[in-house]
């Protein structure tokens, strides 16, 4: 084999186990959770946790309300938002009998 082709069969091994790696350490954890605060900002925990895989919504004018959910394997993050801020949020692991509320 041509040490061109090692070269990139090692690039391509390295690209591979670089997506694993990032692909197990999700935003979705109990750290990421623990700093979610009430009153923070929708963009905030989006920036923190990436895009939602659940949103809905409600908007009345003066009052709009969003709840959004993220998922990791067995780990669900789902916040409730007030006019784009932080009003609650729970944490649910398969291995729990019940949410983890705060």
């Amino acid at each position: 084999m041509s040490i061109f082709l090692l070269s990139c069969l090692r690039g391509l091994l390295g690209v591979a186990l670089l997506l694993t790696v990032a692909a197990c350490n999700s935003s979705v954890n109990q750290e990421n959770f623990s700093r979610i605060e009430p009153g923070m900002a929708e963009t905030e925990v989006v920036k923190m946790l990436g895009e939602p895989v659940e949103t809905t919504s409600i908007d009345l004018g003066l009052f709009s309300g969003t709840a959004a959910t993220w998922r990791h394997k067995d780990t669900v993050i789902s916040v409730q938002f007030i006019n784009g801020k932080v009003q609650t949020k729970q944490m649910y692991r398969s291995e729990q009998p019940t949410p983890q509320a705060r």
